[in-house]
């Protein structure tokens, strides 16, 4: 027998050598192999935070604490919180912890309660990373959707459908709205529909200088009850109600608001004369003064960009695009404001496929960065040291992706992944460093490092022994 290629011949040899040594063993694959003990799952990389030097990134290590890690070598260079270390019961089995923007504080997740698919209350703590001071976020309750400003002075959060802050120097809380309501008006969280059909997982934007809190309020007074029956381990189930517009029926009214932390005042936003549609995003620009609004029509084939100014509520359509059918754009990557505020960058399906556009900020086009029959199915971001556009799109093929960077003049694209199948990424930071995941059907699992060049680093995972 021959064989044309090298690889062929060594799959043929690794099908022979497992099942002679299936048969000699006489071991069959069970059930709690596939779905209990994992024998055949390919090992990965999971919770990554990247630090904001770009050469570092912050992760779980094998003792359950919070550390810092080195990208290049994947060494642990510090850690950052130490549950062991802290004498609070509820801190020894925390379930997250987000970082604040300058990386010196850190607010700790515990007592997790799921509400839908991304929602959840929980009991936050806030860590002082050099002093190794921690305390509650509140006594008053669970929270939902704590943030940082980008100061790290404040905290705000959602509790009972209403918008809470805390200064984190007094540890003085304060209410933003009163009028949340359950069942009735939602502040700072998105309602069912929006988070299922949106992945919509926060109401809650802080401005860049944080002297302004962005949220979303959802009124659905007039949408319809849904009965659901939830079997929880017990004799007899419970009954949840909650408010479930069908196909066709009214859904909530969404308007958009302003909180300006000087002066307490809060200003809603022009999202335009109609109710019966969706504000799929919100979104600073680098302009502090100025809110990004996402408003798609109910039949979501119109989609419209609009600059808000945050300190008088009044709008102006920055981009506009239309389809035939459906638009299928937003994201939280819709759109991409480059830092020095003159360009924005969206994806879009107007020439037949999924392609990268960059626009002016008076809306005008600057050109199509991507283009063919290898559409682009997620963009990563934008980089203002390399002025490089990172995205995943085919490669030659639907049945495999893979990972590329081009210039915003336009120029031929650089492939970063090296590897056929399907390949995604992960970004340091500053694009400095990138892992790339890759798979195949011949080939497990394969994690990468590579860095701003292109150039490989490390193999950070290769899945070997599966």
């Amino acid at each position: 027998m021959k064989f044309k290629s090298k690889s062929l011949l060594a799959v043929v040899v690794a099908f022979v050598a497992i099942s002679g040594s299936a048969i000699a063993q006489k071991q069959a694959i069970s059930l709690e192999d596939l779905f209990k003990k994992g024998t055949f799952r390919a090992r990965s990389v999971y919770g990554l935070t990247s630090m904001n030097d770009g050469k570092h990134y912050s992760a779980y290590n094998s003792k359950g604490q919070v550390a810092k890690f080195e990208y290049s070598t994947g060494k642990e260079v510090e850690v950052l919180f130490d549950p062991s270390a802290v004498n609070i019961a509820d801190l020894k089995s925390f379930s997250g912890y987000q970082l604040s923007a300058d990386e010196t504080m850190m607010l700790i997740e515990t007592d997790v309660k799921s509400i839908y698919r991304h929602s959840y209350t929980a009991v936050n703590y806030v860590y002082d990373i050099k002093t190794k001071e921690i305390k509650p976020l509140s006594v008053n309750g669970p929270q939902m959707n704590a943030a940082f400003s980008p100061d790290a002075r404040m905290v705000a959060f959602v509790r009972d459908n209403n918008i809470y802050m805390v200064n984190l120097a007094t540890a003085e809380e304060s209410q933003v709205t009163t009028d949340g309501l359950y069942n009735n008006i939602i502040n700072g969280a998105a309602d069912w529909v929006y988070e299922e059909e949106f992945s919509l997982t926060t109401g809650l934007q802080w401005s860049p200088d944080s002297k302004k809190l962005a949220f979303y309020r959802f009124d659905e007074s007039r949408v319809k009850m849904f009965n659901m029956t939830k079997y929880e381990g017990n004799l007899y189930p419970s009954n949840y109600t909650f408010k479930y517009p069908k196909a066709g029926e009214e859904n909530s009214v969404v308007t958009i608001h302003v909180y300006d932390l000087d002066a307490k005042t809060t200003i809603k936003m022009d999202a335009g004369p109609e109710v019966d549609q969706y504000i799929a995003r919100i979104k600073w620009s680098v302009n502090p003064d100025k809110l990004c609004m996402v408003r798609l029509n109910r039949l979501q084939n119109k989609v419209d960009i609009l600059l808000a100014n945050a300190s008088t509520g009044s709008s102006s359509v920055l981009y506009t695009e239309t389809n035939k059918y459906y638009i299928e754009e937003v994201n939280d990557a819709y759109p991409t404001f480059t830092p020095d505020g003159k360009h924005f960058i969206i994806t879009s399906e107007k020439d037949g496929y999924r392609h990268i556009y960059l626009y002016r900020m008076d809306g005008g086009l600057a050109c199509q960065l991507t283009s063919g029959a290898n559409e682009v199915t997620e963009l990563y971001g934008y980089s203002p040291l390399s002025k490089m556009v990172y995205y995943q799109a085919y490669d030659d093929s639907p049945l495999c992706k893979a990972v590329f960077a081009k210039k915003l003049d336009g120029k031929q694209a650089i492939k970063l992944s090296t590897k056929k199948g399907n390949s995604y990424a992960q970004f340091s930071s500053n694009f400095e460093y990138c892992m790339i995941f890759n798979s195949s059907i011949s080939e497990p699992l394969t994690v990468s490092l590579i860095n701003a060049k292109g150039k490989e680093v490390r193999v950070v995972e290769d899945n070997q022994k599966l």
